[in-house]
């Protein structure tokens, strides 16, 4: 997981990427032999995570409270299960991303909203 013969900006996207989502999962994402797989995986760290993740023009937790509410208004509930725990590594609160999920039922829907609540209920600590 060295990124041996990558660039710095995938090298920047690998460091984000395995501090939100953590190393085994960083590990597994790395460990593909599908070449699909495995060019999926170098734009998403050099580009989405090297580039725009990196920017600090916004905070990776203001990011992450963006995301969580652009996810939550398209549907992505597998990818938002994902970025719950990322937005938590990158100092949203249970509080913050509640409000997130009321903000997108004015704006998105709340059938939205609901799916969003119900991924959030899976996150919170027993």
């Amino acid at each position: 997981m060295t990124g041996d013969g990558k660039n710095k900006q995938w090298a920047d996207g690998l460091a984000i990427y395995t501090d939100m989502f953590g190393a085994d999962r960083a590990r597994r994402r790395l460990d593909s032999d599908d070449p699909d797989e495995t060019r999926l995986t170098d734009l998403l760290l050099e580009y989405a995570y090297g580039s725009v993740w990196s920017d600090r023009r916004l905070s990776r937790r203001e990011r992450s409270l963006m995301t969580v509410a652009l996810l939550t208004g398209l549907g992505r509930n597998d990818e938002l299960e994902t970025h719950i725990g990322a937005a938590l590594n990158n100092g949203c609160t249970m509080s913050e991303l509640h409000e997130v999920m009321i903000h997108v039922g004015i704006y998105c829907g709340f059938p939205a909203a609901i799916s969003g609540h119900k991924a959030l209920k899976k996150s919170e600590p027993d």
